[in-house]
């Protein structure tokens, strides 16, 4: 999504010299985000106040009394807890999760997306404990991330913010609506046949009506073929016009 940028010119400092830079932005993927884009609340605390060091790029905004430890923005809250603090409490973040959703309460805020982020450290993996939240947060219907510093942790927010508004279309297969790359990719589909094969097919005969109806021996002049696949590509089309 293509964000108007204020009036201005932008600095050409660094990303933490703009954090306080009220009427400058900074530029990333070649789009353009205001300062208010970038805002976080956060609830300060120790662990919390690590990850908003590592994240110069955000407006950091202490907010007490809320629930979550970030809030992206009104649809998004993110949840942190190193492994050490969820052994200690299991149940916390699970439970402030669910005050989020009791109807009628002065904590309550319907959140389209809640994000447990667990920060296992350097030691090695504790798999029980991963494994234990995994379940829980399906349960409970919050999304589940692992990583293993608070600088990645910050890194994890950094990334949830400059994807905040966009589409679910980004992670969606893309697939090319030209006519030779349709025929490709139905070429493809015929066993021993990759995308040279196909390729080649389409540059000597041009249309798909024309490998259709290719005789035999017109198909095993085409270099590079070997017997085999030749036979599959012959067969493939001649059985679909039995069946037609």
């Amino acid at each position: 999504m293509k964000r108007s940028a204020p009036e201005g010119t932008p600095s050409s400092g660094s990303l933490s010299d703009k954090r306080n830079a009220g009427v400058t932005f900074y530029m990333e993927e070649e789009k353009e985000y205001t300062v208010n884009e970038r805002m976080v609340y956060y609830k300060p605390n120790p662990l919390n106040n690590r990850i908003v060091s590592n994240s110069p790029s955000l407006k950091m905004i202490k907010k007490f009394g809320m629930l979550p430890d970030f809030e992206i923005n009104d649809d998004i809250c993110v949840f942190v807890r190193d492994i050490s603090d969820y052994t200690k409490r299991p149940e916390e973040v699970f439970s402030m999760h669910r005050k989020l959703s009791a109807p009628n309460q002065p904590t309550s805020h319907s959140y389209v997306l809640s994000v447990f982020l667990l920060i296992l450290g350097r030691d090695a993996m504790n798999t029980i404990a991963v494994e234990e939240v995994s379940a829980k947060c399906v349960f409970e219907g919050l999304s589940f991330l692992i990583c293993w510093s608070v600088e990645e942790a910050a890194s994890y927010l950094n990334t949830i913010k400059a994807y905040e508004t966009r589409g679910s279309d980004i992670i969606q297969k893309h697939t090319h609506k030209d006519l030779e790359s349709q025929a490709v990719r139905v070429l493809t589909n015929i066993n021993g046949v990759n995308v040279n094969n196909a390729t080649d097919l389409m540059k000597k005969y041009r249309t798909m009506s024309d490998i259709m109806t290719a005789s035999l021996d017109d198909l095993s002049e085409l270099p590079g073929m070997g017997d085999k696949r030749v036979l599959n590509v012959y067969r493939a089309f001649q059985q679909q016009k039995r069946e037609e």
